[in-house]
């Protein structure tokens, strides 16, 4: 895992992340190295940098190879905003020929485990609770057709992530899918009418996203200023993977510092840590708090169900208050007149305490090693302001 940060002020961007990277052995144990790189420089040509979380490679490829291969592609071009250059790195992404059909593939069967898992867990669920029953076995397939409704009524009620996604390489491996379901459901004689209904319920399932944290992706954030902005920006998206020429993707998210007096404090990955320093209060610590609050008023006050309600809501409206006047904004007002090095100063600190925070808990150390640090200004462009050594055999 990581914990990566972005502090923005009008002068310009600071940038920090650890180096652990966290590798799955085939025996089903994990060991976390403080080596990897995570940060990146897209060229000395442009006052930009990217940070990696996530997934160190995309479709098997390492990201330092994907960056380096787009900043030559990119060469003397510029673009007017840092969406737009954010946008040149997801299409270049979408078209990058290096990666094989193998891959693609490879993708399209992970994609087909996790929904034809969800659906099996639907399935099993409903064979066990009928079990004794004697027309179990004609049953089956009806069972199946109702677990496959049912999770694609669950995909339906989110919202749609992935908009442009044509499905055409899915709908073009139709024999891969199908001999995938019939493996996972090989109980049953699967009609062409339920494999069409799994494929269906794979492309929407790529459509929605909605993987409960099961997805795999890579988050990318980039950091800097186009041609024609002369504050700082910061743009975000995860990338999935690649299926055919889609680009499994979400949408770019992006923040700008408009005027002299705004600063921005962006966390990545491990935000917790950070989001208390800035907020005064831990996210699940407030949970508690609230749930305690609206337990207290439910069983020992007798309120009715809608005066409680509008309790609760009004008790966390003055919490969220309290945080944005004495501990957000107080801190926010000073960081919008920090110059570039004491940005940078505060974003290597705040990923340290992170650091320390996982290292003096019970969590896993996911968050450690040397802090690398760069500051990004539209006159410098992109500066090291620490960076791990290079290290020697």
């Amino acid at each position: 895992m990581t914990a990566e940060v972005a502090i923005l002020n009008n002068q310009g961007v600071a940038i920090a992340a650890d180096s652990a990277v966290t590798i799955g052995l085939n025996s089903g144990e994990k060991k976390i190295y403080y080596t990897a790189e995570k940060i990146f420089k897209i060229s000395d040509k442009h006052p930009i940098g990217v940070m990696i979380y996530s997934q160190a490679d995309f479709m098997g490829i390492n990201w330092k190879i994907l960056i380096h291969e787009f900043s030559k592609q990119l060469g003397e071009k510029v673009f007017d905003t840092l969406e737009e250059y954010l946008d040149q790195l997801i299409s270049f992404l979408s078209e990058f020929k290096f990666i094989p059909v193998e891959k693609h593939i490879e993708y399209l069967g992970y994609i087909c485990f996790r929904t034809f898992s969800m659906v099996k867990e639907y399935y099993e669920k409903e064979i066990a609770e009928n079990n004794d029953s004697e027309k179990l076995k004609q049953d089956k397939i009806k069972i199946l057709s109702d677990s496959i409704k049912k999770r694609n009524e669950e995909l339906e009620k989110s919202s749609l992530v992935f908009h442009d996604f044509s499905g055409k390489f899915i709908k073009a491996n139709s024999e891969f899918i199908n001999d995938f379901a019939k493996k996972v459901f090989n109980d049953i004689h699967l009609s062409d009418k339920i494999l069409d209904e799994l494929m269906k319920l794979v492309i929407l399932d790529v459509q929605k996203l909605d993987s409960n944290g099961l997805f795999k992706y890579s988050g990318i954030v980039m950091v800097g200023y186009g041609e024609r902005e002369i504050f700082p920006s910061v743009c975000s998206s995860k990338i999935f993977g690649r299926l055919g020429d889609d680009l499994v993707h979400e949408l770019i998210d992006s923040s700008h510092i408009t005027d002299e007096g705004q600063a921005m404090v962006y966390p990545f990955a491990q935000t917790d840590v950070i989001n208390t320093f800035i907020r005064g209060i831990d996210d699940d610590l407030q949970m508690h708090i609230t749930k305690l609050f609206f337990d207290i008023l439910k069983n020992n006050i007798g309120l009715d169900n809608d005066s409680v309600g509008k309790l609760t809501e009004f008790f966390l409206e003055n919490i969220n208050k309290i945080k944005t006047d004495n501990y957000r904004d107080p801190i926010l007002n000073i960081v919008a007149s920090l110059p570039n090095i004491n940005l940078a100063e505060m974003a290597q600190a705040l990923i340290n305490i992170t650091s320390l925070r996982r290292h003096v808990s019970t969590d896993s150390e996911t968050v450690g090693g040397p802090t690398d640090v760069a500051i990004i200004s539209k006159i410098d462009g992109f500066v090291w302001v620490k960076r791990k050594d290079n290290l020697s055999i």
